[in-house]
């Protein structure tokens, strides 16, 4: 609730429900994740945040608002995940296929300990598509070995992928038709949630599973909806 950009977005309506919402629930339809946990903070401002998305059914992990690192792992441990998958709360077209592409990757190949498919340079996808499933050992490991990086506590899941020959990392390559990389659909200002809630209106209401290839082809339908600054992308290079 304490962005700075577009304070309480968690909680902005989007087709009727919170954001986080949205995102949650897009989460509970990958297949090969057992449960969808929201990771807030204690700070009073997300009591509410809280209140929510506990009473939509989701459970709720609450650590410190600066110490992402510790609250996922917290997370994670309360509800004895060996994997831990992570989102994030302002991607309102996370894609569930997307979620089971990485997490599968993962199951399928023992000796690595973090797979993603945006990390790292050279980014093929659209920003909110991001998925990262870790071992939860190997965050176990990240946990002890930042007690004293700031950073690195904040951001949650970087020392995984940062620092070099630590751990077993894979970043998959993006599916031909999703590499748009120029491509911003999460919500960071007015505008974003104003383009989101379009999209939404319409796509929903044709099928509440809509996916991320439903919204690239609606938004290259609609002109108008391209000459906002995070969809131009869309006008060059189709893959």
């Amino acid at each position: 609730m304490g962005s700075s950009r577009l304070p309480g977005k968690s909680l902005r309506p989007l087709g009727g429900v919170p954001l986080v919402q949205r995102v949650a629930e897009r989460a509970r339809r990958a297949r090969t994740v057992h449960e969808v946990v929201i990771a807030t903070s204690t700070s009073p401002k997300d009591d509410v945040l809280a209140d929510r998305l506990s009473s939509a059914g989701f459970p709720i992990f609450r650590g410190s608002e600066d110490d992402v690192l510790g609250r996922i792992l917290g997370a994670a441990r309360a509800h004895q995940a060996t994997i831990h998958v992570q989102c994030w709360g302002d991607c309102p077209f996370l894609e569930p296929s997307e979620i089971d592409r990485v997490t599968s990757a993962l199951l399928r190949e023992p000796e690595l300990d973090l797979v993603g498919n945006a990390f790292g340079p050279g980014r093929e996808l659209p920003y909110g598509l991001d998925v990262l499933a870790f071992r939860v050992g190997a965050l176990e490991a990240a946990d002890r070995a930042t007690k004293d990086s700031p950073y690195h506590r904040e951001h949650g899941s970087t020392y995984l992928y940062e620092t070099p020959g630590a751990f077993r990392t894979r970043r998959l390559e993006a599916p031909a038709d999703l590499r748009y990389p120029g491509l911003d659909i999460t919500i960071n200002k007015e505008e974003d949630l104003q383009l989101a809630a379009v999209i939404y209106e319409e796509l929903f209401r044709r099928s509440p599973e809509f996916d991320i290839r439903a919204v690239i082809a609606f938004l290259k339908s609609r002109p108008d909806l391209l000459a906002h600054p995070n969809a131009r992308a869309l006008i060059s290079g189709t893959p």
